[in-house]
């Protein structure tokens, strides 16, 4: 089934759904063409998945992705084009903006678009909760949770020396010290999608705690990125928490990225750090922090996926 279609350099591509989604078919995409290779599209529903929603997608050939796409950490532009090439993670300036919003990581950068990344960590000097790596450096991030809390920082994507788009699962509780077949990587939470394949415990819903209940189970804005079988790269900001869009949980999430045509999947920051910032637009969803449903309700963040424009 066509789901929507975009066209990227004059091509029209469609996004192919894997069976129904209920309500899918209801909702007019827009979607606005960035640069060659790089759309962004977006739709309301009123009732998807049985309740108002409302997406924002960033649809990108997933070799234009690999050129395009940093992964920022506040307070170091970490391999981004910047005024001061000096900045190393020793700097000042590092210890002391641990947090910036999304529109704030696109005012310091050659911004095309921008998303929320990773979970925080809970140590002022690591940037993330599972691993963090840019251009074969790996940042100070958390390798492991307490046991409430194990599902944050479980699985990462990333990129080869190749350019080729990679995920991986965190082996037993802790991650290694590095991932080494990833030049960069950034790690998310749950994997949604695995070879095609939504994996336990998002498929059946059997969560291993309290806050992973909370966190998993019930409805909330959500951020998460996939590779597509026709090599696409999606970053995905759904809204939540208000009447006029509701969110999702992590199986609803999982299958509309597996009808969006993904293989692989990995959920990121939600909640109120779901936000999806277009260069020229602003912030194009709407943040939940501060309960309105507009695009003022921005939350400081810590890692941020930043599509830089073209050479």
């Amino acid at each position: 089934m066509l789901i929507c279609g975009m066209v990227l350099a004059g091509l029209a591509v469609p996004v192919a759904g894997q069976g129904g989604y209920p309500g899918l078919e209801d909702g007019v995409w827009e979607h606005v063409e960035l640069a060659p290779g790089i759309a962004w599209q977006y739709a309301a529903f009123e009732r998807l998945n049985g309740a108002p929603q409302y997406i924002n997608l960033l649809v990108m050939q997933a070799d234009t992705a690999a050129r395009r796409i940093r992964f920022a950490a506040s307070g170091n532009t970490n391999g981004i084009p910047r005024v001061n090439p000096d900045i190393t993670l020793d700097d000042a300036n590092y210890a002391n903006t641990r947090f910036m919003r999304p529109s704030e990581f696109a005012a310091r950068h050659p911004a095309l678009a921008v998303v929320n990344g990773g979970f925080f960590s809970d140590h002022p000097e690591e940037v993330n909760s599972g691993i963090f790596k840019w251009q074969g450096t790996v940042w100070p991030f958390t390798r492991e949770e307490p046991e409430e809390l194990r599902f944050v920082g479980s699985s990462a994507f990333g990129l080869d020396a190749g350019g080729n788009w990679i995920f991986k699962n965190r082996e037993d509780n802790a991650w290694a010290a590095d991932w080494p077949e990833a030049v960069s990587a950034l790690a998310g939470a749950h994997r949604l999608i695995d070879g095609g394949v939504i994996p336990e415990p998002v498929k059946s819903g059997r969560w291993r705690s309290a806050r992973e209940i909370r966190h998993s189970g019930l409805r909330h804005p959500r951020t998460s990125v996939c590779l597509t079988n026709d090599r696409y790269i999606i970053l995905l900001v759904a809204d939540g928490r208000h009447r006029d869009a509701i969110g999702f949980t992590l199986p609803e999430l999982a299958q509309l990225m597996h009808h969006l045509g993904c293989t692989d999947a990995v959920n990121l920051d939600g909640g109120g750090s779901s936000t999806m910032y277009i260069d020229g637009s602003g912030v194009v969803n709407h943040p939940s922090d501060n309960r309105v449903f507009d695009r003022e309700g921005e939350r400081p963040v810590r890692t941020a996926i930043v599509i830089v424009r073209g050479e």
